[in-house]
């Protein structure tokens, strides 16, 4: 599950998150676009306990989302 999980974000974030986009939120502007399609593939909700409507992911299992939003 890591490695789809992953590979989900990585194509999310760079589809998401161009050059363009980075340069307009690096001056300030809210990248709200990104910040929608992220919570639209639940990303956001990774770590919330599932009986809150999250995923309920541990730690290790929400890893690669947080890395490829790093990269």
């Amino acid at each position: 599950m890591d490695n789809l999980l992953g590979d989900a974000a990585e194509r999310l974030y760079a589809q998401t998150c161009t050059p363009d986009l980075i340069r307009l939120a690096e001056q300030g502007h809210a990248p709200v676009e990104a910040w929608q399609a992220c919570e639209e593939a639940g990303f956001g909700d990774a770590l919330v306990p599932a009986e809150r409507g999250g995923a309920g992911l541990s730690l290790p299992e929400a890893l690669p989302v947080v890395l490829a939003a790093g990269r």
